[in-house]
């Protein structure tokens, strides 16, 4: 299962209306984009970073979803799956993700 993620940049305050460079943390700032692939399917979520284990839990049951729905339902319980981030600017590529956090520090600037 890969994901790729995207943050919003600091042009965000101007996007949403806000002006303040001060009042970043706002909601909208915290959400963070991810995109689920399993084979040929891609799914993007939006999830607010958080380091709450639950948060990446419910990441792992969509992941499982996606990958049963590539697999026709024939997944079994216990096969496990295993969750990397793209890293672009890391000799590794893949890195191994254990929870969301880990995507709250990758940033990716789409202009």
């Amino acid at each position: 299962m890969m994901l790729n993620n995207a943050t919003p940049n600091s042009a965000n305050s101007a996007t949403n209306g806000n002006h303040d460079v001060n009042a970043m943390d706002t909601w909208e700032d915290r959400r963070i984009s991810i995109t689920l692939q399993y084979g040929s399917l891609k799914e993007v979520l939006v999830l607010e970073r958080s380091s709450e284990p639950q948060q990446f839990e419910s990441l792992c049951a969509r992941a499982r979803q996606l990958a049963e729905k590539q697999c026709d339902g024939k997944l079994a319980a216990s096969c496990e799956l295993h969750l990397f981030r793209h890293d672009y600017n890391s000799p590794n590529m893949l890195q191994h993700l254990t929870s969301v956090t880990q995507l709250a520090l990758f940033f990716c600037s789409e202009t």
